[in-house]
């Protein structure tokens, strides 16, 4: 029992070390954080997505581990990948106030736009 636990114990260590040295934060990214003001508009059958404006802003704003799995499943979800490799670096998902309002009566007739901020 003591031998079957302490190689489950080194398996589990060597996964750890191996999906650490696949997600290197310094290899792709900097301490800064890319805000992205947005808006979301449409009505219940169709969404559009303009992008108002980008900056950097000084600070990291996000997790540092495990930065190609989903942290929470939201309505929208994107990710971010290295261009040359097409390996996936970052993703994230979001929940928009638009998406609520989406499945309200209201937006079966009339179209609406809410501003949002995506870090």
């Amino acid at each position: 029992m003591i031998k079957k636990l302490l190689l489950l114990s080194v398996v589990a260590l060597g996964c750890q070390t191996t999906s650490l040295k696949a997600q290197d934060f310094n290899k792709y990214f900097t301490e800064n954080t890319l805000r992205i003001n947005c808006i979301f508009g449409g009505n219940a059958n169709e969404q559009h997505i303009f992008v108002d404006n980008m900056n950097s802003i000084p600070g990291w704003y996000g997790r540092k581990t495990r930065l190609g799995e989903f942290p929470v499943e939201g309505n929208a979800q994107f990710e971010m990948r290295d261009h040359k490799t097409g390996k996936v670096i970052y993703r994230n998902s979001l929940s928009t106030l638009f998406q609520e309002w989406q499945t309200y009566d209201e937006a079966r007739t009339s179209n609406k736009s809410f501003e949002n901020v995506i870090l």
